[in-house]
């Protein structure tokens, strides 16, 4: 299971953006520009009902700026800990600040609700920590409950989909439910998608590639379907989780409540906040509930959207292009 930390295994990352504590912190969130994110807004921040299900190591939901945007559901795996965000780097509290946060940070859709799902675990080598990975039962269960119990439109998985047939399943049921998947392409710099995401539904499944800040591909970024979906990859300013890494001590950020991600983990989340937007904005429209949408709706006002990049049309490096928040809401409208 790839994350933040093994990416520089694999691909040459840029230099990581440096925080200014002069400035302050939403100045420095320029994915959310680089988005359309803040002319969406004048439309909508999100709605309270629409809820985002967020796949990871968990989610602190302490943080000030996760305050009452962070729904905790139920611990499938065999891993106990509650709230605790066990992940990498802080990986599942950054991807749900970049989806929902409400305060000195801003996520791409602030009004809505994160659903916080751990399904990963850690593993262990001769007894020492070696990091997080997916247990496949407890996605597949964590998968059912965002759809039929958690009432979620979209889900969130910043990695590469098990390749395991109760996932493959569940991942099924809930796209027949109307469930949105948003998953990374990985960050190998190749053109195929990690793991079992190729298998996926792309109807209602947008796999991400990272861009970098002039609307290029990502070196790092995997590719390979010209249904797949681009969002700003590099230097994400959002939330990290208060306390320590519980297993290894390792301090989460230098510059404490918050800190920087690069990857398609980050770019992920992007899309996922954009499709609650354009959910929020079509329930508004028509004045019914957001469960009354179906994802394959949402997935093809994001794709129709998207700004062509690279060849004309489709094509396997940039997929339909990037994700742009201020059109696709814009269209919820027609």
């Amino acid at each position: 299971m790839w994350k933040f930390l093994l990416i520089a295994a694999v691909a040459t990352l840029p230099p990581k953006m440096e925080l200014d504590k002069a400035r302050p912190l939403a100045d420095q969130q320029g994915f959310l520009d680089e988005l359309h994110a803040r002319q969406a807004w004048q439309t909508t921040r999100g709605r309270p009902d629409v809820v985002v299900a967020v796949l990871d190591g968990g989610v602190d939901d302490t943080h000030p700026d996760l305050k009452g945007q962070v729904l905790q559901g139920p611990n499938f795996t065999s891993f106990a800990g509650g709230g605790l965000d066990i992940s990498g780097q802080g990986h599942g509290t950054h991807i749900a600040g970049v989806i929902a946060a409400n305060g000195k940070v801003s996520g791409v859709a602030p009004g809505v609700r994160v659903l916080a799902l751990r399904v990963e675990v850690p593993e262990y080598e001769n007894g020492a920590f070696t990091g997080i990975a997916p247990e496949p039962h407890a996605m597949a269960r964590a998968i059912r409950y965002a759809a039929f119990e958690g009432h979620a439109r979209v889900i969130n998985y910043s990695g590469g989909v098990p390749a395991d047939p109760e996932v493959r399943a569940a991942t099924a049921e809930a796209m027949r439910a109307g469930v949105l998947f948003c998953v990374s392409a990985g960050n190998a710099g190749r053109d195929s998608y990690a793991q079992d995401t190729p298998n996926l539904d792309m109807t209602c499944a947008l796999v991400v590639h990272g861009l970098d800040h002039q609307d290029q591909l990502a070196g790092f970024s995997n590719y390979g379907d010209p249904r797949g979906i681009c969002a700003p990859a590099l230097d994400l300013l959002s939330t990290m989780p208060l306390s320590p890494n519980p297993f290894n001590g390792e301090g989460r950020s230098r510059y404490g409540r918050y800190g920087i991600h690069t990857g398609t983990s980050s770019a992920t989340p992007c899309t996922a906040g954009v499709a609650a937007l354009v959910y929020s904005a079509l329930a508004d429209a028509r004045h019914v509930s957001p469960t009354a949408i179906a994802g394959l709706e949402v997935a093809k006002i994001l794709r129709t959207t998207a700004r062509h990049l690279g060849d004309t049309g489709p094509n396997p490096r940039y997929g339909v292009g990037a994700v742009d928040a201020a059109a696709a809401v814009a269209a919820c409208k027609r």
